[in-house]
């Protein structure tokens, strides 16, 4: 059975004086969890926002609870983040616009029953704010989550041309956010299919904001190792500014398609000539940086890193043969709160098989936290 490698990394930027992003990645023999979210509010509200919202998904995720569908109990779980937000606010924070963004996937086997025959996984997403979801594959990079900005209902409106988007003001003002938003309606979980050979990002608009899909596409095609693609992408939005937060969390279902170790400068010109304006000698711009972050790479970066690979999401009692394993019945969690010293992990792990009769023999993971931009609020009480 091929396994989900992760790895998640989170900086403050080269302006805000707090991180307010956090994440948390959680793996064992039954399924893999990952979650991004990027705090509003001001600095203590918005970190404050992520980290509760990372608290209460894990919390309810976690909860021993079997009969509920791991549909049912995502959709909750974000409920009552945003209801245990609503609250914090009242106390701490009542004149500001507390809240955060959640994007949020699940990875795990389908049932056995509807078992793909190419070992397809089911990925759940759940989803509120302008975080986003990628899925990559060797030909191309679709952001599988839509933004819940006001931008992005312009598009969809024809009130404003995609042109025109690029030089839009406020790409940040979002209508929805957990905390932030009275009376908020859920967007539903979605389904998908996860193939091997594909890769899931969830990222923060820390980089989004400043590196395009395409080039997100080029650079971990242009990168050894997951590890290298976060460290790589993280530099990138900061060589371009770094004004927001950078959160980046990758999920490789078994092996992605990449370049040889050794990327020469036509290859990385070949990839991100494929985009609309490359032959712009401005674009020449991002070939020098990512040519710079290749080089960058081999030397020592200062990021908080959280890393976690080799989660095998299996249903036979095959044992565990990770360069590093997990016992049976042994919990695997590295968890970091924003007020906390950050996580450092960067040895592969591995956590238990599921047993044949559908019992998790156990494991998990998680991340540093931030705040949001200041321009960034939720507009949805407008």
């Amino acid at each position: 059975m091929k396994k989900v490698r992760i790895f998640g990394i989170s900086d403050i930027g080269c302006v805000r004086r707090e991180n307010e992003d956090s994440f948390w990645v959680h793996g064992t023999g039954k399924r893999v969890v990952a979650l991004v979210a990027d705090g509003m509010g001001g600095h203590v509200a918005g970190k404050l926002a992520s980290a509760t919202a990372v608290d209460v998904l894990r919390h309810h995720l976690e909860s021993k609870d079997g009969f509920k569908p791991v549909e049912e109990k995502m959709e909750d779980g974000m409920f009552r983040a945003h209801k245990r937000i609503e609250e914090l606010a009242r106390e701490h924070a009542p004149n500001a616009r507390m809240g955060t963004t959640c994007t949020m996937a699940v990875l795990e086997r389908f049932p056995r029953q509807n078992r793909r025959q190419d070992d397809a996984l089911r990925l759940l997403i759940g989803h509120v704010g302008d975080s986003r979801l990628y899925r990559l594959r060797e030909g191309n990079i679709e952001q599988v989550t839509t933004d819940h900005t006001m931008l992005q209902r312009m598009l969809e409106a024809g009130a404003i041309s995609a042109a025109e988007a690029r030089e839009y003001e406020h790409k940040n003002v979002i209508y929805k956010s957990l905390g932030g938003s009275e009376n908020l309606q859920l967007d539903p979980v979605t389904e998908h299919e996860v193939h091997p050979g594909e890769l899931l990002l969830l990222c923060s608009d820390g980089l989004t904001g400043h590196v395009k899909a395409e080039e997100i596409h080029a650079v971990v095609r242009a990168t050894r190792n997951l590890e290298a693609a976060g460290h790589a992408l993280v530099e990138l939005a900061r060589q371009r500014g770094g004004s927001d937060n950078i959160t980046a969390v990758l999920l490789e279902y078994g092996r992605f398609s990449r370049l040889s170790a050794s990327v020469s400068r036509e290859q990385i010109r070949q990839l991100l000539g494929k985009s609309p304006g490359a032959r712009n000698p401005r674009h020449w711009g991002t070939i020098l940086v990512l040519m710079l972050i290749l080089v960058i790479l081999g030397g020592v970066l200062t990021f908080h890193v959280l890393s976690k690979k080799g989660v095998s999401l299996a249903d036979s009692d095959a044992k565990v043969t990770a360069q590093e394993s997990v016992s049976p019945g042994e919990s695997v969690d590295a968890h970091a709160h924003p007020k906390e010293p950050p996580v450092q992990d960067n040895q592969p792990l591995m956590a238990p098989p599921l047993t044949k009769d559908g019992k998790e023999q156990a494991g998990s993971s998680s991340g540093p936290g931030p705040i949001k931009a200041k321009e960034k609020t939720d507009d949805s009480a407008n």
